[in-house]
């Protein structure tokens, strides 16, 4: 193997070999939790768990693999990890003038023999779309994000797809997915806050399917249309998940209860319900949808960027039913105040309680109690302190880093409920997964036990979201996103980006549940999980993830390090 030294890099060139050990004195799980296996290629590292390819092959000719935990390896296309899949998202101009500076885009999931399901690679076409459309002279004013074909918008992320590959898979995938999702909510968040406005707006159209990660598409957006065959859920619960992709900041801002009914249950609503809810800021049917593209395009061409949100508003509205509005009022959704009255208790058990006290007389008890079961125990625990975190968020970007915790920790261990919970819905179908919970009964709420087998890796995961997000990304991330509010024990780098040998070795986060929700149990369950959960503290480190006295973070808090 040979070794060259460039411009602070160590370029290696693996002859024939598909181990990184020939790489580095010990061994490869040191290097970071995504391990990577190229041969034979170049490959160049500054910092540890960022490494970027250099080959003198064409795009088509080399492949790159990453190792799972039990030493399989899985191989990706490059055109996979690069997100240059085409036919996946079909772009569309709609201009009805040449010399207008406002412009209209109309972008297409085009997946629809898996009802357009959002793959790593599409989300990374997406971001880049968007990216292009932020620039100063790329007149795009409006963009609209709609499905191909009668069945669905976007039936969720590709979780099959993550569930064939692994952690590793779950890692980049859910990284991808957050990342677009948080930047086509920053037009709206900027208009909400007052900020300065952002171009250019999006427009979803939720028309048919619209589930998990095509909600997450939808729901920050400044215009979300909802149609006559609109079908929304939230149902991650039930695979083992929980209620992601910014979820935690949307849902409980509904009226009342009815975001956690949405994320405890996974109950579908139509388009109409969705509208009343005000998950859809407007209600078009699914035959008016060629004439409103036609007259957005117009409305977009004659308007100026400071009125724009306005005229699109106006537009749409126009093409809605007569007297949509004059019924307008979360009240008027079905069960409404049965969900306030039963989802507004404090926990699980309370809500199971009520539940099986009502079913015998009430179908709308017996569905929803039906639904409950169906879920993980663990991930209806998860979701219902996020959501109650999520309410005294101050911004989208926080909801994101906790959903990304939450999702890296429910995920990277391929004998967690997620797998099964895949496994039975999606692979298999016998909709009978094996939790690994216990069944729900009151004394579960209170005391999650061995939720800690879901955590113990987060600091790995923590680490590649906010240090190795691509440079070119890095306009969209917030302050809150780049200042990490746990930061670790670091030690120095060398040129090569390894750690210097005579340094301790850096202390992972010591994340827990208690570290996520900031929450206390008893002082009978705080031994368990201090005991389970938190790794060993180091000397000088007085609550677990702070810096050492006089210790400076180190060459890997440090963005410029990634350019």
């Amino acid at each position: 193997m040979k070794r060259e030294r460039l411009a602070g890099y160590v370029r290696c060139r693996l002859p024939r070999t598909n181990s990184m050990r020939s790489l580095l004195p010990y061994p490869v799980s040191r290097f970071g939790s995504r391990h990577f296996i190229i041969s034979p290629r170049h490959l160049s590292i500054r910092m540890p768990g960022l490494a970027r390819f250099r080959s003198t092959m064409s795009a088509q000719q080399w492949r790159v693999g990453s190792v799972r935990d039990d030493g399989s390896v899985v191989e990706l296309d490059h055109a996979d990890r690069c997100g240059d899949q085409d036919g996946e998202i079909l772009e569309e101009v709609l201009d009805r003038s040449d010399d207008t500076r406002l412009t209209l885009k109309v972008l297409r999931l085009h997946r629809p023999k898996v009802l357009n399901a959002l793959s790593e690679p599409m989300c990374r076409r997406l971001l880049l779309r968007w990216q292009q459309y932020r620039t100063f002279d790329s007149g795009v004013g409006l963009a609209v994000i709609t499905g191909t074909g009668p069945r669905a918008f976007c039936a969720g992320g590709d979780v099959k797809r993550v569930w064939k590959e692994g952690p590793l898979s779950a890692e980049s995938f859910f990284r991808a997915e957050y990342t677009l999702d948080y930047a086509l909510g920053l037009p709206e968040e900027m208009r909400r806050t007052g900020g300065t406005p952002i171009a250019p707006l999006i427009c979803t159209v939720m028309d048919g399917i619209t589930m998990g990660g095509g909600a997450g598409l939808s729901m920050h957006a400044t215009f979300r249309i909802a149609t006559d065959h609109t079908v929304f859920a939230m149902p991650e619960c039930a695979i083992g998940l929980h209620p992601d992709v910014g979820a935690s900041y949307f849902l409980p801002r509904l009226e009342g209860a009815m975001g956690t009914y949405l994320a405890l249950t996974g109950a579908q609503m139509t388009g109409l319900d969705c509208f009343r809810a005000r998950i859809a800021t407007h209600y078009v049917c699914r035959a008016h949808l060629p004439a409103l593209f036609d007259d957005l395009a117009g409305t977009v061409a004659t308007s100026h960027m400071s009125r724009l949100a306005h005229d699109v508003d106006a537009c749409i509205q126009r093409h809605e039913p007569d007297g949509l509005r004059q019924t307008d009022g979360v009240e008027s959704v079905a069960h409404r105040h049965d969900m306030d009255r039963i989802f507004g208790a404090p926990s699980v058990a309370d809500i199971i309680q009520t539940l099986q006290a009502e079913a015998p007389s009430s179908e709308f008890a017996s569905k929803s109690l039906e639904q409950l079961r169906q879920g993980s125990p663990a991930s209806l625990t998860l979701s219902l302190l996020s959501l109650k975190r999520g309410r005294q968020f101050q911004s989208l970007a926080d909801s994101f880093i906790q959903d990304f915790r939450l999702s890296m920790a429910l995920t990277h261990d391929r004998e967690s409920d997620f797998y099964e919970g895949v496994r039975a819905k999606l692979v298999d179908k016998d909709n009978q997964p094996k939790w690994r919970e216990p069944p729900l009964i009151p004394s579960f709420d209170p005391h999650p036990v061995r939720i800690h087998h879901n955590i113990s890796v987060l600091s790995q995961s923590y680490q590649f979201f906010f240090f190795m997000t691509p440079p070119s990304l890095s306009d969209l991330l917030c302050p809150s996103l780049t200042s990490p509010p746990f930061p670790m024990v670091s030690r120095p780098l060398l040129s090569n980006g390894l750690f210097h040998p005579t340094c301790p070795t850096p202390r992972p986060h010591s994340h827990s549940i208690m570290r996520i929700f900031n929450w206390h149990p008893t002082p009978g369950q705080r031994l368990h999980y201090e005991e389970a959960v938190r790794l060993p503290s180091v000397e000088g480190d007085k609550g677990g993830g702070g810096l050492v006295r006089g210790q400076s973070r180190g060459p890997h808090h440090d963005r410029a390090s990634l350019h």
